[in-house]
């Protein structure tokens, strides 16, 4: 164990010594599992230390911005707006909205459902590893919701995207209908009785068919105010009254624990996602921009800049224009990039 940390700590060292973007510090994590399927406590904290350079890395890293219509050469330090460099992992501002975000879409689905069926889909460790993880969860939950929707006529959901302990990523949906259980009929057609309208043997053979998973849960849910609760019985320990509050807690541990966060920064999956006619326009005003991106700076990189006139004369210096909006790109001393996707920022076309 002694070992292991002299060799992270020599590590992040090594690290710091080289000029890394923020997609250069995510390639090193995902090389580094893209042949596993769950992580050893050891690979844990290695992805951990690299998710703590990354998020330093942040803080380091300006973005600015300049008024709209205002030349290079006519720059003053008043048409520059510079901002901190924010994302979804660094941000808790952001983490509280998209919490809001995900209560809205609950009530908002309430106002047109009388039940829910919620639905866990687990991945099976032994037939998949990072790469089949990140490319056939995204297409084979696809081709499970065109499934429901050919067959049950099931289109709203709600989708959210937990990991275990070991970073095996499961998923709990939330589908949306209005009846939730159908007539049952025997080979002659005749009646039976009734019987729930999806069931979860059905669920289990569809996973497992696209290769995921056998093991699933499903849990029938009814309409209660703005929230849906549970019907007859509720997953084991769970102590939530609806169902919002209980994907709530997800969230949050999730959204507040560093060691939990880091496994959707490497698989660059989202928080949650849910269907088209959950969005909602309303009480939204657009607003025109008065600025545009100049570019970004990595004050690691230059810790000169101490001022924004600094910041001023080094784009002036820097930025060679030939025509509007066209200007030279020096990559010896400035990364005019996303830090966090290494592509190009299209307001500005650069010459390499």
């Amino acid at each position: 164990m002694q070992n292991f940390e002299l060799f992270l700590n020599q590590f992040y060292e090594d690290l710091e010594k080289r000029d890394l973007t923020l997609s250069d510090i995510k390639k090193i994590a995902i090389n580094y599992i893209k042949d596993k399927s769950r992580l050893t406590f050891f690979e844990k904290e290695f992805i951990y230390m690299l998710f703590n350079y990354y998020l330093s890395k942040c803080e380091d890293i300006k973005i600015i911005l300049k008024k709209k219509g205002v030349s290079i050469e006519d720059l003053k330090e008043d048409d520059l707006l510079i901002l901190d460099y924010t994302t979804r992992f660094n941000s808790t501002s952001k983490l509280r909205k998209r919490i809001e975000e995900f209560k809205e879409k609950i009530t908002l689905a309430a106002k047109s459902y009388k039940y829910a069926f919620f639905i866990t889909l687990t991945v099976d460790p032994n037939k998949n590893n990072y790469k089949t993880i990140k490319k056939g969860l995204y297409y084979n939950f696809k081709k499970f919701m065109d499934l429901l929707k050919r067959k049950f006529g099931i289109k709203t959901y709600i989708k959210v995207l937990e990991f275990t302990k070991a970073g095996v990523p499961h998923i709990h949906l939330l589908v949306f209908t209005d009846k939730i259980r159908v007539k049952a009929s025997n080979s002659r057609g005749k009646g039976k009785g009734w019987k729930w309208l999806i069931s979860q043997r059905w669920i289990s053979e569809t996973w497992d068919r696209y290769g995921m998973g056998k093991i699933v849960y499903i849990y029938a849910l009814k309409r209660v105010k703005n929230t849906f609760t549970w019907l007859n019985y509720k997953p084991k320990n769970c102590k939530a009254k609806n169902i919002s509050d209980y994907l709530t807690k997800y969230l949050k541990k999730a959204f507040y624990e560093d060691r939990e966060l880091m496994f959707y920064w490497v698989y660059n999956f989202r928080f949650f996602t849910y269907s088209r006619d959950l969005t909602t326009n309303k009480g939204i005003k657009v607003k025109i921009p008065k600025y545009e991106f100049l570019t970004s700076i990595d004050l690691s990189v230059f810790p000169e800049f101490s001022s924004i006139s600094d910041i001023l004369k080094y784009i002036k210096d820097k930025f060679r224009f030939r025509r509007r909006n066209y200007c030279d790109y020096y990559p010896d001393y400035f990364r005019v990039s996303s830090f966090d996707t290494g592509k190009p920022v299209y307001s500005v076309r650069f010459v390499w």
